[in-house]
């Protein structure tokens, strides 16, 4: 989805009310918030601004507009706000609230700040990774509406969510026990980070752990995987210090991506088949760990 639609070659770039936009179209009279290093205390950004005379709609955050800026104390953002970018409001550790006419979050934006819930608009449809990283969620759950189309990784990363539901009118992802699934539930998308259980037998019929699901996990100490699943994407069991065993169904090893299981200690004892432990002790990925058989 691309909001910068700018006709000029020298996109114009100007200050009002103490912060720095950027006209993305003169023709649509929109621009983004820019950069805005120096921003301080409490910041209501406006729907729409004046530039040499003409209104201009405010339709969105760029990257890095107001990044690890720590002088900010409060972000008030309007219902024209369309979409945040790369690294938008990271960790700026303040209480936040999402505009209702929200569209497109991208990788980073509200990283390390607290909302009190995670209902997410109804329009919303992109979700960029970790989007929502490392965020407190004072409600521990977030509700994915039906408008959400594309989720890129887990948006969810290390924050204090306990549950993740859907929409059922969603037609590209659903919620299995509070575990964010795509919509046939091939694909394992997101384990909460905050979810209590010690122990996670994945469903049967999942062929797919995605990339960066089980991330940064603390709590499980016992994994189950069936035999229906064939690969693990990047970073899927990254960081995840807790685990012990890793119980594997398939007597042929699943195909791991990079990092994939690089946060499982080494002495995690991982338990497969009858007969399948010579694969597993010479497959890239596993040959690490203690294979034992049942």
């Amino acid at each position: 989805m691309n909001y910068d639609v700018n006709v000029s070659d020298t996109p114009s770039v100007f200050c009002e009310g103490g912060l720095n936009y950027k006209v993305l179209s003169f023709e649509a009279k929109t621009v983004e918030v820019a950069k805005n290093p120096n921003a301080s205390g409490a910041i209501t950004i406006p729907s729409q601004v004046t530039y040499n005379g003409i209104a201009y709609a405010v339709v969105g955050i760029g990257d890095n507009a107001f990044d690890r800026n720590k002088n900010i104390k409060q972000v008030s953002l309007p219902s024209t706000i369309k979409y945040v970018g790369y690294c938008a409001f990271q960790a700026l550790r303040i209480s936040m609230t999402l505009p209702s006419s929200l569209e497109k979050v991208a990788r980073s934006a509200f990283t390390y700040n607290t909302f009190a819930d995670l209902n997410l608009p109804s329009g919303l449809k992109e979700i960029g990774g970790s989007a929502f990283g490392y965020t407190t969620v004072q409600s521990g759950r977030a509700i994915i509406p039906a408008s959400v189309v594309s989720i890129d990784g887990n948006g969810f990363y290390g924050s204090s969510i306990r549950e993740i539901s859907v929409s059922a009118d969603n037609p590209s992802y659903k919620s299995i026990s509070g575990v964010l699934f795509s919509k046939d539930a091939k694909k394992l998308i997101t384990y909460p980070h905050a979810k209590a259980d010690a122990i996670y037998a994945i469903p049967t019929g999942v062929t797919t752990i995605g990339k960066e699901s089980f991330e940064n996990n603390r709590n499980l100490t016992h994994l189950v995987i069936p035999a229906t699943v064939n690969k693990l994407e990047d970073c899927a069991l990254w960081s995840c210090p807790g685990m012990r065993r890793l119980e594997v169904k398939t007597p042929i090893p699943p195909v791991v991506g990079d990092k994939s299981l690089n946060g499982v200690k080494s002495d995690c004892v991982i338990i497969v088949p009858k007969g399948s432990a010579r694969s597993y002790k010479t497959s890239e990925g596993w040959k690490q760990f203690n294979i034992v058989e049942i």
